[in-house]
């Protein structure tokens, strides 16, 4: 049974010609026309490969999917005479999907043979591929507006580690719920912005309702220049990337290192001064005399 069944299912994949009514072409028919589901009828077939085994299942939507539309479990397996013909009862079990329906035969021939029955009490539509295949519901995620405030405070004027709050508002424009799940990072400006960046766990965010989120963002010490906070948000298969900078400028460290550069030289130059008065008092104490006729400051 398993291995009739992977045959119908190789042997369907492709189209499934109908049988034509001429004698020496196989062919397979059902003992009415029109018969109501679960019910047994005798079906036929002639024109076959002698000593083989066939399996005959029921299909919706006209086999056009193969083994997708058929009931396998309900197939019937017969073995064909030397006349090349098979006679056997077969329960009309309802496919999965809806009609037109077909009865169709493989293992006989090199295609499958079809023929078809309508199944009362089963449900019809009007053709193509199945029934119509149900939207999935899909979130997709959009950010608003994504703000970065603060970085620079009293201590970062000195610095220290600078903090920042990054504002984000998501929207959800899709069908369906969705968890939002953020990705960030922050970096100075101009290299990657890799730096670790903790994000808090959301709820599944409704159609069309908006979230604004609050994310603490903490620099590093001593940080200088322009600080860029950059990342991803990710719900069900769409992804949006955003990105804010602020500009951190430790001025009171700056001012500090100034006064220091201004201060040395002028501490040397007044010590110079002081050094030269000294040497000047201690000439005025010490009337030069001379010796030999050589001027000599007296001790």
């Amino acid at each position: 049974m398993p291995v009739l069944l992977a045959g119908f299912v190789l042997a369907t994949a492709g189209a499934l010609p109908v049988a034509v009514a001429a004698d020496d072409e196989p062919q397979v028919s059902p003992g009415r026309d029109r018969v109501r589901v679960d019910a047994e009828v005798p079906v036929t077939g002639r024109g076959l490969e002698p000593e083989t085994p066939v399996t005959a299942v029921v299909c919706g939507n006209g086999a056009r999917r193969g083994s997708l539309d058929c009931g396998l479990g309900s197939g019937l397996e017969v073995g064909v005479q030397s006349d090349g013909t098979f006679a056997a009862p077969m329960r009309m079990v309802a496919p999965p999907q809806p009609c037109p329906c077909v009865v169709v035969v493989t293992g006989a021939t090199v295609a499958a043979i079809t023929t078809p029955v309508r199944l009362l009490g089963h449900p019809v539509h009007g053709g193509g591929l199945g029934p119509r295949a149900r939207r999935v519901a899909q979130p997709e995620i959009v950010v608003e507006s994504a703000e970065l405030d603060g970085g620079t405070s009293l201590g970062t004027w000195f610095g220290g580690a600078g903090e920042a709050v990054l504002t984000v508002t998501l929207r959800n424009d899709g069908t369906g719920a969705g968890r939002p799940l953020l990705d960030l990072g922050w970096g100075p400006v101009g290299t990657d912005p890799t730096r670790f960046v903790a994000t808090p766990d959301m709820s599944p965010l409704e159609p069309r309702d908006t979230r604004t989120v609050e994310i603490p963002v903490r620099f590093d010490a001593f940080s200088n220049g322009e600080q860029v906070v950059a990342g991803t948000v990710r719900a069900g298969a769409t992804e949006m990337y955003f990105r804010d900078g602020v500009g951190i400028r430790p001025r009171g460290l700056f001012g500090l290192l100034s006064v220091l550069l201004l201060a040395a030289p002028m501490a040397l130059f007044a010590r110079f001064v002081r050094r030269r008065r000294r040497l000047e008092d201690r000439s005025e104490d010490h009337p030069a005399r001379e010796v030999l006729g050589v001027p000599m400051v007296g001790l």
